[in-house]
């Protein structure tokens, strides 16, 4: 964090204590607030919806000046929060539907390498998962879970794993620093080449 950025949320977070009368002397809860205040990218829009809203009545029965500043900052966050542009929301959609569709293709086969014997937990399958995606794509699968749920999702929930995949993709191409940058449909693998790269003596 900036130095200035520094200065902000220190000064935002002195303001609300004070406006809020939320007792400063507790280091971890004001440790809270900084990162809750860190989440909020417009400190002065918020400062502005934080005084209108709580003598709302919708604050009213809202125990404590924490709580208060906590259901304010998601409210505010939800209000605010960035959206993909036409363009970024097709790109999302076919390189989760890409994704989706290779992740089905690649747990199809370690279920059935499972099944002849092979261990989930195998330095083996390991590496047959590894080579079936890239960097980006294993970015996104290791956010929604460890082997054994992508496994689970890919066999008895497959729409919560397109969800899933869909959920974390959006995220992390709204995260400017997240650096991942959405390929168009064709130039991602398609099925037809991942089975050609896939063909791994078992």
């Amino acid at each position: 964090m900036k130095q200035g950025e520094e200065m902000q949320i220190n000064n935002m977070a002195e303001y609300i204590t004070s406006f809020l009368n939320i007792k400063s002397d507790n280091p971890y809860l004001i440790d809270d607030m900084f990162e809750e205040l860190e989440s909020i990218s417009d400190l002065k829009a918020f400062k502005d919806y934080l005084k209108a809203k709580v003598s709302t009545e919708e604050y009213k029965y809202v125990q404590g000046g924490y709580q208060k500043f906590i259901k304010a900052v998601r409210a505010f966050n939800e209000k605010n929060k960035p959206q993909l542009t036409e363009i970024e929301h097709k790109r999302v959609m076919n390189y989760c539907e890409d994704l989706w569709n290779k992740t089905l293709y690649v747990f199809d086969e370690v279920d059935y390498r499972i099944q002849t014997g092979h261990d989930l937990k195998s330095d083996e399958i390991g590496k047959f998962i590894n080579i079936n995606f890239d960097e980006k794509e294993l970015k996104v699968l290791v956010c929604i879970g460890k082997r054994q749920e992508l496994l689970r999702l890919s066999k008895s929930n497959r729409e919560l794993l397109r969800g899933s995949i869909y959920g974390v993709v959006t995220k992390l191409t709204l995260n400017k620093n997240n650096n991942l940058q959405i390929e168009n449909k064709e130039e991602v693998y398609s099925l037809v080449d991942l089975r050609n790269k896939a063909k791994i003596k078992g």
